[in-house]
């Protein structure tokens, strides 16, 4: 798992690449989510387009994200989902939850 970090406007975006699984990566993700939130930085962008696969602790991850964010008065949308991982967003209910863009300008533009 890759992250790489963007500011669009007042909105940081994080580009995730490779599969989120848990493990290593639950640690790259929270030491990102939380500098941000040290940093007042509370409109954050997930670009899930390069992401492969992802798993249960990969859910776990974004649902910790989201509810980190949410509780410290962030918000925190996707952009670029894959069919893959659109899929199991809706089997599991999380597409009620997270709010999902087809692009990163949409998501940023959506704040």
């Amino acid at each position: 798992m890759e992250i790489s970090e963007q500011t669009l406007n007042d909105v940081v975006v994080l580009n995730l690449s490779g599969n989120l699984m848990g493990g290593p990566e639950a640690v790259q993700v929270n030491e990102k989510i939380n500098r941000l939130l040290d940093e007042k930085k509370l409109k954050v962008v997930i670009d899930m387009g390069k992401v492969e696969r992802i798993n249960s602790s990969g859910l776990g991850i974004l649902i910790k994200v989201f509810t980190t964010f949410k509780t410290n008065g962030g918000t925190l949308k996707l952009a670029r989902v894959n069919e893959r991982i659109d899929k199991l967003f809706r089997i599991t209910k999380l597409n009620a939850i997270f709010e999902n863009y087809d692009t990163v300008d949409a998501a940023v533009n959506s704040f």
